[in-house]
């Protein structure tokens, strides 16, 4: 006699495997890295990073740089990250295949993709940004940050140097305590706080996006 299984109970037992290989496929679609370089001598670190989703930068007490990725969906093995030192430069440039580059946004809802990066650098540097679809979140100390923006938002938390941020789409949000603020918006809004007619200049200009700046917290 052949053996024969009760409707509901083949239904239960099939939802569970089925549960089961996707959380498989999500742990496997998963992936974090860090690195840790030497910052002898750097004065500059450059950035072009394309098809990322999400930087945050933060400028702390330190003597090294510390790269930290994490990625997320079926692409999580096609966006590469670079890195190379010539003199005082550090530059980090991100490789991907053609897929790609149709844009973040479109991959992202179709295929649930995601690539983040995190940077911690030593106070005062020079950096230097381009990307067509990250948004960009710093705190601390720059010498000069310098930012170019497609479709990402910007955040400088507790900002503290000299800057120059350019955004298409993005809205950019400062929060600082000494600054020349020098703002204009296209075809956004622009909200700055009374005081911000001293110290060092930060330039902020956007095509689209609102542009608000607040007293640090």
């Amino acid at each position: 006699m052949k053996p024969c299984f009760k409707r509901p109970f083949f239904i239960i037992l099939t939802s569970l495997l089925l549960l089961l290989n996707t959380g498989l496929s999500f742990a496997q679609d998963f992936k974090t890295s860090t690195q840790v370089f030497n910052t002898a001598s750097i004065n500059t670190i450059k950035l072009k990073l394309n098809e990322v989703y999400n930087l945050k930068i933060v400028s702390k007490d330190t003597d090294q740089i510390k790269l930290k990725t994490s990625s997320e969906g079926v692409y999580t093995d096609e966006i590469r990250l670079f890195t190379e030192r010539q003199g005082k430069v550090f530059s980090i440039h991100s490789t991907f295949r053609e897929i790609l580059s149709s844009g973040f946004d479109k991959l992202s809802s179709n295929k649930g993709f995601s690539f983040s990066v995190e940077l911690i650098i030593p106070k005062n540097l020079k950096v230097i940004l381009y990307s067509n679809s990250a948004s960009l979140q710093t705190s601390g100390s720059f010498s000069y940050l310098e930012a170019h923006l497609v479709l990402g938002n910007c955040g400088l938390l507790d900002f503290k140097g000299k800057g120059f941020i350019e955004t298409i789409r993005g809205n950019i949000f400062v929060s600082a305590e000494k600054s020349t603020i020098k703002a204009k918006s296209n075809h956004g809004k622009v909200k700055i706080a009374t005081g911000f007619s001293y110290g060092p200049i930060l330039k902020l200009t956007s095509v689209e996006g609102n542009i608000t700046v607040k007293h640090r917290f």
